[in-house]
């Protein structure tokens, strides 16, 4: 019993120094808050410091790639500028990037061009909330846009086929071939 005991309030320090260090990682702003530094400082926990554990994997020259979800969070942060002023100018500037844009051959462009119906949501949703915090307009479309992702109607699955955005050559995956929604002028109304 004693033993187990110990065992217990070993796993608890544990977590509470994981969970400090990570804190205190986070707050310093020695290092961007990107998902790679936050996985090389979690690596070495509880066993070193989150500042060294984030340092040695650094020294290892690890570089996993980042997420898919990474990706599409920074293309929308990269498209969307803050505040938005003029809302139809921003949707119609977004979705011209991932049509004709620099990167829009990427993974991250198909998958918003695949879900335009549930970004522009998104876009329109964070646009109209003026009381949130300025610098989070990004992370709001992201969230707004995962949610409707994830959480979809069949209602929403249709129009979402509808108005999926497609480039030159390609095809959909499913649904009837035919002119992306923006090709026909149309679009989701103010």
């Amino acid at each position: 019993m004693e033993l187990e005991s110990l065992r217990t309030r070993l796993r608890e320090c544990e977590a509470y120094f994981a969970q400090t260090e990570i804190l205190r990682f986070i707050e310093s702003n020695r290092r961007k808050f990107t998902p790679r530094n936050i996985a090389f400082a979690m690596a070495g926990l509880p066993r070193i410091t989150a500042r060294v554990s984030r340092e040695q994997c650094a020294k290892l020259a690890i570089d996993p790639p980042d997420g898919i979800a990474f990706e599409v969070f920074r293309a929308i942060a990269r498209s969307i500028r803050e505040p938005i002023r003029d809302l139809r100018h921003s949707v119609y500037e977004m979705r011209k990037r991932l049509l004709n844009g620099p990167q829009s051959d990427l993974p991250q462009a198909a998958q918003l061009r695949e879900n335009w119906y549930f970004l522009e949501s998104a876009i329109r949703t964070a646009a109209r909330d003026t009381g949130a915090l300025p610098g989070s307009l990004a992370f709001r479309i992201f969230a707004r846009y995962t949610e409707n992702c994830t959480s979809q109607t069949a209602a929403d699955a249709v129009l979402a086929s509808v108005h999926r955005l497609l480039i030159d050559g390609e095809h959909p995956k499913r649904g009837p071939l035919r002119k992306s929604n923006t090709e026909r002028g149309g679009g989701l109304k103010d």
